[in-house]
């Protein structure tokens, strides 16, 4: 496997720690960076990290590479008392949704050959 130094798109709110291109694809590792995130349920902010776990979602291929990301996301403590859920994991909006195997970019391709294949 190689290892690369950049990515030829952005990951907003991710810092990449490495990008590995193997024979037929790329696999990009990054870390979550934002220094809160907003309770979905209540929408009271928190810092207060409780945990971490890895998504994968696939992303669009890259020269014909399958790309595969790693993304380290934080689970947070709710600071507030009242709400019914003690702990969320941070929103990725821009990049993937709540509980998606694929990215944004990804999803809105394939849902346009979806639509074309229809017509």
């Amino acid at each position: 496997m190689v290892l690369l130094s950049h990515i030829p798109f952005s990951l907003p709110g991710f810092e990449i720690e490495g990008v590995t291109r193997g024979e037929s694809s790329f696999v990009i590792t990054a870390v979550a960076r934002s220094l809160a995130a907003t309770c979905p349920f209540c929408g009271q902010s928190s810092k207060r990290i409780h945990g971490y776990y890895q998504r994968t979602p696939r992303d669009l291929p890259i020269g014909g590479q399958v790309v595969q990301l790693r993304l380290r996301v934080r689970r947070f403590r709710c600071q507030n008392e009242g709400c019914a859920r003690q702990t969320f994991a941070e929103r990725l909006p821009e990049i993937v949704a709540v509980s998606a195997q694929r990215t944004v970019r990804l999803t809105k391709i394939l849902s346009l050959f979806a639509i074309a294949l229809r017509a």
